[in-house]
């Protein structure tokens, strides 16, 4: 027994360390930006230079994201404390390395004690988990939340006590305001009950269904304005097959692999997975058939809903069902028959991953021309604030700062916001959105809230260079001076890639190539400068 806690607290350390590694190596990236914005100094200055109150702002935010509420609530409470920007992380990490020990307790519901350590060991040094311990999104959240809800109906079902019933139902709401992915949990749960025929739950089951329902009923306006923003030219795309094949290679290795390293994952896991569901469906098939159900179906209603409805189906908002994969991979090394293939088993799971690790802590990802749609989004981290620091040691009065696509926008947004009230030249009343409508995707309209302007240019004036102004707020306001009248010496420009390749020559959107190109043809170019991907340029009258 002290040799089990051991090797217990062994790879419990190991992945506390795992996930601090590298935390603030990296500066926000587009996403973690957004999670900022809803920090409780964020939220204050944009209050006071807009002159509105700070809960209009916050619920002005909400309405327009896609994310369930939850987080934001914690983030902007405990950002009070922590911080903001990068110390936002530590919310991540914390969550996640909680999220190891619920893993480890429920995994000693469904599995017996040796293949729960495996389990544990795959969670441990899974590099998908990882890369989310050390992002400032919600992922890593909904992932405890999740399994905290799943162990307390566990519990409940096995001991039947009132008050572990009423916590299953306070964690349901939880889960659903963490995650609405989490409605597909909830919904499988009472198959749980059907299949190990558990007749004396039902009844508290119900009355807990209840209590979630009772507690998430007074967000039903907020969820529909954000399904209505969901559904007004979202920007995921149809999945595909692939897209669907790439979820279960992030399950396994996370965005860092290489295609022999995910070649390799996919039959490892996909043997070991097979195994273990076939070996416990001959010993207790109720509780196989329910752990393959939490892993298979809820991917594929998302998936139909996507192709058929809404796209909404997102690799990093389906980690929540990863945790039943990897009990079925342990269970595959359990089964084995001899100690020796155990050992080699697990020990080229830990190979998998461990060389994956090397890879994401190098932000090194796997290097396709699609990869952005395979992962739904995901793209390589940047280091961006030294380029803004030599942006705001240069910057002189007289100059203005200007943004060529939505990226490039919401950082700078960011960085002004946080410069504002400084006293530094660097302010709201110098900073642009340049675009031409014509260029701008129906997503970016929407995500700026500028879609009502847009409509109401004139059909003339469409391919034209337009200037928007940003307020403190986030609202912009189009200026109808032409760019040649404005009132400025230099402008510097300000363009984003999602790709990260150092100095080099980066693919841009075309509203900002175009912006680019008209400014190259109206006035001086003085320099160039380009930094993972991000482009700072300099022109003069």
């Amino acid at each position: 027994m002290p040799g089990v806690k051991s090797s217990l607290l062994i790879v419990f350390c190991v992945a506390v360390v795992l996930r601090i590694y590298g935390l603030f190596t990296y500066d926000l990236w587009f996403d973690e930006i957004g999670t900022n914005l809803f920090s409780h100094q964020s939220i204050q200055r944009m209050a006071e230079l807009s002159h509105v109150a700070p809960q209009t702002i916050f619920t002005t935010r909400l309405t327009n994201d896609s994310h369930s509420f939850l987080y934001y609530h914690v983030v902007y409470f405990f950002s009070q404390f922590l911080g903001e920007g990068k110390s936002l992380r530590l919310l991540s990490l914390v969550f996640s390395i909680l999220t190891v020990g619920v893993f480890y307790r429920v995994a000693r519901i469904l599995l017996t004690p040796r293949a729960s350590f495996y389990a544990l060991v795959i969670l441990a040094l899974n590099p998908f988990h990882i890369w989310y311990a050390q992002e400032a999104r919600v992922y890593a959240m909904a992932g405890l939340v999740s399994l905290l809800t799943v162990y307390a109906f566990l519990t409940a079902v096995r001991d039947n006590r009132w008050w572990q019933w009423l916590a299953f139902g306070v964690g349901g709401a939880a889960a659903m305001m963490t995650s609405y992915f989490n409605i597909f949990i909830l919904a499988l749960l009472p198959v749980y009950l059907k299949l190990r025929g558990e007749e004396r739950s039902w009844r508290p089951w119900l009355i807990a269904m209840a209590v979630t329902a009772a507690l998430c009923a007074p967000a039903v306006p907020l969820v529909t304005a954000q399904w209505q923003f969901v559904q007004g030219n979202f920007w995921l795309p149809e999945p595909t097959p692939l897209t669907a094949l790439f979820t279960v290679l992030v399950f396994i290795l996370g965005y860092s692999g290489f295609i022999f390293q995910y070649a390799a994952g996919l039959v490892v896991f996909g043997v070991l997975a097979g195994w273990g569901a076939y070996h416990m469906g001959k010993s207790d098939p109720g509780r196989a058939l329910f752990l393959g159900l939490l892993v298979i179906l809820p991917p594929a209603v998302i998936y139909v809903i996507s192709h058929h409805s809404t796209p909404v189906y997102i690799h990093r908002q389906m980690l929540i069902f990863s945790p039943y994969l990897y009990f079925l991979a342990a269970q595959g090394i359990e089964a084995l028959p001899e100690e020796r293939d155990r050992r080699v088993a697990l020990g080229c799971v830990v190979l998998l991953m461990l060389s994956c690790l090397v890879n994401y802590y190098r932000n090194a990802m796997f290097d396709h021309k699609s990869r952005a749609k395979y992962f739904t989004g995901v793209v390589p981290k940047k280091n961006y604030q030294e380029t803004f620091r030599q942006l705001e040691q240069n910057f002189h009065d007289g100059d203005i700062v200007a943004a060529t696509e939505t990226q490039a926008f919401v950082m700078l947004f960011a960085h002004v916001l946080d410069a504002s009230g400084s006293g530094a030249p660097l302010h709201f009343g110098a900073f642009k959105y340049y675009l031409f409508p014509n260029m701008m995707q129906r997503f970016d309209n929407r995500f700026l809230r500028i879609q009502d302007i847009v409509a109401q240019i004139p059909e003339s004036e469409i391919n034209r260079l337009q200037t928007f102004v940003p307020a403190p707020n986030g609202a912009l306001v189009l200026d109808d001076d032409p760019v040649q009248a404005q009132p400025f010496n230099r402008v510097w420009l300000v363009s984003a890639s999602w790709d990260n390749k150092g100095d080099q020559e980066a693919i841009l959107n075309i509203n900002a190539l175009q912006v680019r190109s008209l400014f190259d043809r109206l006035f001086l170019k003085k320099s160039t400068q380009i930094n993972d991907g991000i482009y700072l340029e300099l022109y003069e009258k």
